[in-house]
Order: C-alpha cells, then sequence, then structure tokens
C-alpha cells in the first residue's frame, strides 16, 4: 500500500477515546474499524439505521425518501449500507438536505461495492463518513454483508427497515438491533407486493409502524421536529385538468397508462400536461416513469 493510500483512511479501535459509545456496548463488536470521511461520531445526536431492498419498488424508494427526508431536517444522523436500492435512497436524501450520513461497508477500502455506487461513495467520503471492519484489500465476498450489518444496528438507537422481501438482508439488520436492544421500525407496504411481506413480518413481530418521521421522532423525545414544506401548494396557475392530476398523483406514483385509464385522455394530451406540472414543480418523475405529487 503506498503512503497516499495509507492516508486516505484510519484506523480506530476500542482503546480509542473517539471510538462509537453505542458501538462499545454491542456484544461482539470489532476491536478496529477503518474510517474516511468525517470522525469522530457524534454522540449527542440521534442515530437511526435505515436498510431495505436492493430492489426496491417506487413506492418503498418515494417512502424511504421522505421519511429520511423528515428525519434530517429534525437533525438526525443516518446509517446504512451503501448497496443499491434503499441504502443508496437514504444516503442521498441525506446529502441532499446537507445532513450526516454514515455507510458501512462490507468490504476494505480498496474495492468499491457496487460499482454504480461510485459518485456516492466519494460524496460521503467527503460529506459524511465512511466505516468498515475490513483491512483494506478485503474483498466485498457475500459472507462480509450479514457481518457488517450488526455495525449499521450498533451505530444505531433505532433501524427502520423501509422495504424488504421475505429473505432481505435488511431483516438481518433488524434482527440484529432487537439482539443489541435497539428499537425496530418498519414501513408498511403494498398487501400484493412480494417486497412487503418481510416489513409486514416485522410488524406483526412487533416492529413500530412507522407512516412519518414523527411516528420515530415521538419515541425519543426529541422535541425537535422535522418541519418538511407543505405538500399541498395551492392551486393557484393550475387548470383544471392538472389539478385533478394533482390529486390521483398525490396519494400514490401512477405511471402514465395508469392515468390514461383514470382520465380517459390521450396519451400525447396527458404528456403535455405531465410535462408542464413538472415544469412548475407539482411534480416529478420516479424511476420507471412513474409520477408522485412533490412535496
Amino acid at each position: 500500500m503506498n503512503s497516499e493510500l495509507k492516508q486516505a483512511f484510519r484506523r480506530v479501535t476500542a482503546a480509542d477515546p473517539d471510538y462509537p459509545k453505542v458501538l462499545r456496548e454491542i456484544p461482539g463488536r470489532p476491536e478496529a474499524l477503518y474510517v474516511k470521511g468525517r470522525w469522530p461520531l457524534p454522540d449527542d445526536r440521534l442515530t437511526i439505521g435505515i436498510v431495505g431492498s436492493r430492489h426496491a419498488t417506487p413506492y418503498g424508494l418515494e417512502a424511504a425518501g421522505r421519511v429520511t427526508t423528515d428525519l434530517v431536517l429534525a437533525g438526525v444522523v443516518t446509517v446504512s449500507g451503501l448497496a443499491s436500492g434503499i441504502d443508496a435512497c437514504a444516503h442521498r436524501a441525506t446529502l441532499e438536505k446537507n445532513g450526516w450520513t454514515v455507510a458501512v461497508l462490507g468490504h476494505g477500502f480498496g474495492y468499491l461495492f457496487p460499482k454504480e455506487n461510485a459518485l456516492l461513495f466519494d460524496e460521503i467520503a467527503t460529506r459524511g463518513t465512511l466505516v468498515t471492519e475490513f483491512p483494506y484489500d478485503t474483498p466485498p465476498l457475500a459472507p462480509h454483508f450479514p457481518q457488517r450489518n450488526r455495525i449499521i444496528s450498533g451505530l444505531s438507537h433505532g433501524v427502520l427497515v423501509a422495504e424488504a422481501g421475505e429473505r432481505s438482508g435488511a431483516l438481518i439488520t433488524a434482527r440484529c438491533a432487537a439482539e443489541q436492544g435497539r428499537d425496530v421500525f418498519a414501513l408498511p407496504g403494498s398487501i400484493f407486493s412480494p417486497l412487503s411481506r418481510g416489513s409486514h413480518r416485522l410488524i406483526k413481530e412487533g416492529a413500530k409502524l412507522v407512516e412519518t418521521a414523527e411516528d420515530i421522532l415521538v419515541d425519543y423525545g426529541t422535541g425537535n421536529h422535522p418541519t418538511p414544506p407543505p405538500r399541498y401548494k395551492g392551486d393557484e396557475g393550475l387548470t383544471p385538468f392538472e389539478k385533478e392530476l394533482i390529486h390521483w398523483v398525490s396519494s400514490d406514483s401512477l405511471s402514465i397508462d395508469e392515468l390514461v385509464e383514470l382520465s380517459g385522455e390521450p396519451v400525447d394530451r396527458l404528456a403535455e400536461v405531465l410535462l408542464s406540472l413538472e415544469l412548475k414543480e407539482r411534480i416529478r418523475v420516479l424511476p420507471g416513469q412513474r409520477y408522485v405529487a412533490r412535496n
């Protein structure tokens, strides 16, 4: 390893005073951490882990992003695993609001996984914190990711499962959280979606159902609740049909085909109106060309 790479991160042991206090409490704590970015982690702020499916649905991404944003506005530090899907969504939503996010890796700093998150990796290294217990040359092997999940929960006061199927790795993080005496929260999903079954099982087993960030914050008595911008921005400057479209997409994300069926309007007419609403910042487009009302 050359000297430049050695300077790119630091090693923190359990004997060091800046080893995270919350992590000291857990059984099987890592005796050493390798860290990049902001350090030490704040001991005086609420920290919430946010995890979920790598193959998240548009609903899961929208719900996770909304709750994460409101948590960050309340001063919460977020923790996740820099995986695709929900993890990346939570990290990005935190950075978008200039919050502090911690990414726990399942490999050493000599690797980048998944490669699609390269830009996010660099941004967190600059504005947040990257953490791993694995030495520099350790590759991203499958057994490492369940192992790192205990650190995600160990660094958190509570863990929110935003969307998880029956065999999701997020359920491992939830189990670690429960074993460590952390709180477990879960966002409900569609009863028709396989990616909701794990989350719903957690709720049945006692995880707290979360609809808003307030459902989490109230458990910690923070007294510092988020004040997100109002979701209804008024009807000024909107045509009757634009008002109707906003009403439809305010409660769920809809594709243009679904909007055609609801409205009876042709695709080209809908496309024109949707573009107008997007330019007016009344709606936004999710992956898969689905439309939702802006917060």
